[in-house]
């Protein structure tokens, strides 16, 4: 069985694959980002840990 870990890894490298030429040139490999999850209305929400180690 694999770990959640390794899940995440092979999804992203999937979905990723060999990066974004633009984004690679254009943005400093260091930087660092800030996302918020909004919900318009009441939810019910699942993978949370699965979600802060994806991001």
């Amino acid at each position: 069985m694999h770990s959640i870990e390794h899940l995440i890894k092979i999804a992203l490298e999937e979905d990723i694959g060999p990066g974004d030429i633009t984004t690679e040139n254009l943005i400093d490999k260091d930087l660092k980002g800030i996302g918020e999850i909004v919900a318009k209305e009441p939810i019910v929400i699942a993978g949370l840990d699965v979600a802060r180690q994806v991001f």
